[in-house]
């Protein structure tokens, strides 16, 4: 059915992105999925110029509370690419299986008003944004990764990869201007003047209920 995610192709692909973030970031995830009543706040303030952009990024990922946070857009497809990938991500463990037959457990995924649906086009936004597009469109289940690092100094930088074939390692990019691992307050300064200021203004949003 168009508009739906095709269950012989699509589902898999989804389920293998979850199988391989949970390979490269067991370290980070807990083996069992985790609910948190961290917030990363509404994401809408506005952002004076005088203030320390890394505190800023830092405060607003509450990184030391929040595990992980799972947000699509209100349709369908979005909606089932984001259960797919949770799925693979967090497999039910011993213990913790509710019913033996189905190998599942539920997961939050949170919407927001549905602007676009087109997985390819948003990456393609992106990386355009980044000055990192191949110029390719983005195959399904596609993913840019952004990773943020704190070196033994204390300071923080960010490394990107684009992840566009499940049987090769994710593609290494690097910011123009920056090295491969970017220090964040450089990474920021370069991309400052495609990063929306005012939220509310800029985007004539409200908050979501």
């Amino acid at each position: 059915m168009p508009g739906t995610l095709d269950k012989a192709f699509g589902i898999q692909q989804q389920y293998e992105l979850g199988q391989f973030m949970r390979r490269r970031y067991s370290y980070f995830l807990s083996v069992v999925y985790k609910r948190s009543e961290a917030s990363t706040g509404s994401g809408r303030e506005d952002v004076s110029k005088d203030v320390d952009r890394t505190s800023w990024i830092c405060e607003k990922l509450n990184l030391v509370h929040l595990e992980i946070y799972v947000q699509s857009t209100d349709c369908d497809q979005t909606l089932m690419s984001a259960q797919a990938t949770l799925a693979g991500l967090y497999p039910p463990t011993q213990g913790h299986i509710w019913n033996p037959r189905i190998l599942w457990q539920p997961i939050p995924v949170h919407t927001v008003p549905l602007s676009h649906d087109n997985h390819a086009t948003t990456i393609v936004a992106l990386q355009m944004a980044l000055h990192v597009f191949n110029g390719k469109l983005p195959p399904y289940s596609a993913c840019h990764f952004f990773e943020l690092y704190e070196e033994k100094n204390g300071q923080y930088t960010i490394e990107m990869y684009y992840r566009n074939n499940t049987l090769r390692d994710p593609h290494p990019l690097t910011l123009p201007g920056c090295s491969f691992r970017c220090p964040l307050e450089r990474f920021t300064h370069l991309v400052s003047p495609v990063l929306i200021q005012h939220w509310t203004r800029e985007c004539r949003i409200q908050d979501i209920k």
